[in-house]
């Protein structure tokens, strides 16, 4: 299949582009990783004159962005489901793209968003109360990820979250393991000796030809 042109516009760090990124690199289809020079002010109080001008051009102002033959596609979700399509990475049926899509918005809603808010948050009392809240809604999320697989491996014994083929689910679940080893505890996921198949799923998933490549390309990107 001939592929558009794709532009995935982020900053330079992993975050909410990564599955994204992890997804074009393993289906080998060429994007330009356009990765704004600034980072996001919750990581840095210098200027970004070049994010505040780009900004104004978007969907939303926000980022990640999709730029598809010279149009603009924002929001993250939109995008993977878009890209989990074109990629072959939907399922093997509707179903499936369905279970996929409810995996991802319920790590989205449970994990991500309270990531976001802890990530962002200056004030230390704050921030201490924000983490205590996070490592119960981590545990809670890797509890649920591996009964998931559980479910799955019994199934089918594929190893994947849905079907016998690799979706948009296993990509979120990837990102959702190092987000927490890099932007919120530091090897806080090891404690969770009962979730191994979580962790092999992991360890299976970042050496796919492909992802692997990319990973040890970008070894140096900050979180």
């Amino acid at each position: 299949m001939e592929h558009p042109k794709y532009k995935l516009i982020y900053f330079n760090i992993r975050g909410r582009a990564e599955p994204l990124r992890l997804m074009f690199a393993y289906a080998k289809v060429p994007f330009e990783d356009y990765r704004i020079k600034e980072l996001p002010s919750y990581l840095s109080p210098e200027p970004s004159p070049e994010w505040d001008a780009l900004k104004k051009t978007l969907p939303f102002g926000t980022v990640p962005v999709l730029e598809v033959d010279g149009k603009y596609l924002g929001e993250t979700n939109a995008i993977a489901r878009f890209l989990a399509k074109r990629l072959g990475l939907a399922g093997a049926n509707r179903w499936e793209a369905a279970q996929a899509d409810s995996i991802v918005s319920y790590v989205y809603s449970d994990f991500e968003m309270p990531c976001i808010e802890y990530v962002r948050e200056m004030n230390p009392d704050r921030k201490r109360l924000l983490l205590s809240r996070m490592l119960d809604r981590i545990a809670k999320v890797s509890d649920k990820l591996e009964n998931i697989l559980q479910k799955n491996i019994a199934k089918n014994g594929s190893g994947f979250y849905v079907g016998e083929s690799l979706t948009l689910a296993d990509f979120t679940s990837v990102t959702f393991y190092y987000s927490v080893e890099t932007l919120v505890m530091p090897g806080f996921m090891g404690q969770f000796h009962q979730n191994k198949l979580l962790r092999e799923h992991v360890t299976r998933m970042r050496a796919l030809p492909g992802i692997r490549e990319f990973i040890e390309s970008h070894a140096n990107v900050p979180s």
